[in-house]
């Protein structure tokens, strides 16, 4: 899962409330922005986000219109500098905001997608410093003001998702500095993050899935970044035993999750064994693969396999 693509869903799907005589005006309006962006009329989105934001609101609610049109003019109009404007100011509010330690578990998610936002700018314009910058700001905020306020039985699982990212965001940040030592803690985090919400009584068993992806991104780190293949494939080889356990597990979330991805998960393993010059490991996990139900990937499967035994 993309770190954009959370923060969408995050953002398209929430209600803004605000003060005064203006609030039902502003919450039509902002359907109306929903309704524009399916029907993918993104200038006049645009326009009616910047009217909302100059509504009086209270604050949380106002970064959260201005992630929205940030991550608008990012996403969909492709100007970044629009979109950089937008989330600086998001951001500055954030901070304010995030000082009092006053907010409610609702407001949470939009304080976050202020510095994940950001941090997609940064990674995109290769700007690794920022990056890391956002999402050290990012885990602060959640760790000394979301973390304490969060009710023990809080069923919703997106914070957690967005922390993990955030980890995961930073992993690649540093990673891309050269500070390995420091990335692969941040990407460990993530991992410990994830194990978290599995072992929670109602925690998702999903998170398997997101665990999995934030030791690739970490296997990556090894592989391209250091160059250290072997390294590479031993990160992203503990996930076999946990896809073994998986399949075992009767959750119907889960088996629906790797019956979609489980083929890509031991591709990316038996490509990593390929590349460490593990071959007869990579032909076996390859072998594995074709054995799945979904068979989208049989193709590279099949060919990786063949180059594999060719090296036996």
């Amino acid at each position: 899962m993309k770190l954009r693509s959370v923060i969408a869903t995050l953002l398209l799907l929430s209600t803004a409330s605000v003060f005064g005589q203006k609030e039902e005006q502003a919450e039509a309006l902002y359907e109306d922005v929903h309704v524009l962006i399916n029907a993918k009329q993104y200038d006049k989105a645009a326009k009616l986000l910047k009217k909302i934001t100059g509504m009086k609101m209270d604050v949380s609610h106002q970064v959260n219109y201005l992630v929205s049109l940030g991550t608008l003019y990012r996403d969909s109009l492709g100007n970044e500098k629009e979109a950089l404007k937008y989330l600086e100011k998001a951001h500055g509010l954030e901070q304010k905001l995030s000082a009092e330690k006053d907010l409610d578990v609702d407001d949470f998610g939009n304080m976050i997608a202020a510095h994940s936002a950001l941090s997609e700018v940064a990674e995109s314009a290769k700007d690794y410093k920022r990056m890391q910058a956002m999402n050290e700001c990012g885990l602060r905020f959640y760790d000394e003001v979301v973390k304490p306020q969060i009710p023990a039985n809080n069923d919703d699982l997106s914070l957690d998702v967005m922390y993990c990212q955030l980890c995961t965001s930073l992993g690649k940040a540093l990673g891309m500095q050269g500070n390995y030592d420091e990335a692969a803690k941040a990407f460990e985090k993530g991992v410990q993050a994830a194990d978290a919400v599995i072992s929670r009584p109602r925690g998702s068993r999903v998170f398997y899935v997101q665990k999995w992806m934030v030791r690739f991104l970490y296997s990556q780190m090894y592989s391209q970044a250091k160059g250290d293949k072997g390294k590479a494939y031993q990160v992203l080889r503990a996930n076999v035993p946990e896809i073994e356990r998986a399949i075992r597990i009767n959750d119907e979330d889960l088996r629906k999750a790797l019956d979609q991805q489980g083929p890509l998960f031991i591709l990316q393993i038996a490509n990593a064994a390929y590349e460490a010059g593990a071959y007869a490991e990579c032909e076996q996990f390859c072998a594995d693969a074709l054995t799945w139900p979904n068979k989208q990937y049989n193709a590279a499967v099949q060919e990786l396999r063949e180059k594999a035994k060719q090296k036996l």
